[in-house]
């Protein structure tokens, strides 16, 4: 859908636990005031690197203003309402249904990545590793996999810190 479509219209899993309106819209403001840290700062970096500039229609402010303006109700999730519900139905019509109204599933999960990335990063880390470096950052690193990331990211930038440069999602 591209970068911002999640946070505008309550597209990620988490969204559903909401029970009105009001608390879903915090939630996404909150999500969206955090954007600058995660997708939008990596699709930066990466589009950059290779001489390019994106343009990323969703986070354009008028189309943030549009959506954050809405009735918050609309956005909320339930057995009749998918997650990006609105989303969806402004593209009913232009794509085909089994593409529109399918599932959402996490970016790796349909091709396996997930999976093969926690197994290969996991083995090049020790429980004891974990248990030594864990508190590095704050919140705790908490698996061998996220560990084995932070040692790459330290190696490959020195000098930068990642405690405050990279942000990262932690569930409560």
């Amino acid at each position: 859908m591209g970068e911002g479509a999640y946070e505008l219209f309550a597209g990620y899993t988490h969204y559903g636990q909401h029970e009105t309106g009001e608390a879903l819209h915090k939630d996404l403001i909150g999500t969206i005031e955090g954007l600058h840290i995660g997708g939008l700062q990596r699709v930066d970096r990466v589009t950059a690197a290779h001489g390019l500039e994106p343009r990323l229609p969703f986070p354009d402010l008028e189309l943030v203003e549009l959506a954050l303006a809405l009735p918050q109700s609309w956005t909320l999730i339930s057995d009749e309402r998918i997650a990006k519900y609105l989303l969806r139905r402004a593209f009913d019509g232009w794509l085909p249904d089994e593409v529109l109204w399918r599932p959402k599933e996490q970016f790796g999960q349909g091709t396996g990545m997930n999976d093969v990335l926690r197994a290969h990063f996991g083995e090049t880390v020790s429980e004891e590793d974990l248990t030594w470096e864990r508190y590095i950052l704050d919140p705790p690193l908490r698996t061998r996999e996220e560990l084995a990331y932070y040692r790459i990211f330290t190696e490959a930038l020195p000098g930068v810190n990642a405690q405050t440069n990279v942000g990262r999602f932690v569930e409560a």
